[in-house]
């Protein structure tokens, strides 16, 4: 295989050196990393024709720092509506209803502070320095 996923959104290149079995070739990492980026952003729902994924990051592209290697290659973000989810299985679908019906998304959640002035936080990033007063 070109890749895999352990979490849903988080997809990391079978790559030979850093994987046990990798496939992939250094010098065709970036490759497969763009060719993954392109496909996934191209995915639509077969019944109504509605965009999945909203935004693909590369990994450097959200984090940094001395992990950063251990981070997921790739980072999917699916439009509103769609929760990457996994299932393992014979009766595994793409797509299916379930019953199971909340979804985390990027852009509602919220900051409940005592004795903390969060008047400044705008981002996750801001979080840290205003609980630590800085």
């Amino acid at each position: 295989s070109l890749c895999y996923s352990l979490l849903p959104g988080r997809i990391y290149i079978n790559w030979e050196g850093r994987e046990e079995r990798g496939s992939v070739k250094k010098q065709d990492y970036q490759a497969v990393r763009q060719d993954i980026k392109q496909r996934l952003l191209h995915f639509t729902h077969p019944q109504t024709g509605a965009k999945i994924i909203d935004k693909v990051f590369f990994r450097e592209e959200i984090y940094s720092g001395p992990y950063l290697n251990d981070a997921a290659d790739i980072i999917v973000e699916p439009h509103r509506g769609f929760d990457l989810k996994a299932k393992v299985g014979s009766d595994a679908q793409l797509f299916e209803n379930s019953h199971i019906s909340g979804m985390h998304t990027y852009d509602d959640a919220f900051i409940m502070a005592r004795n903390c002035d969060i008047s400044s936080v705008v981002s996750i990033q801001d979080v840290k320095a205003a609980i630590l007063g800085k």
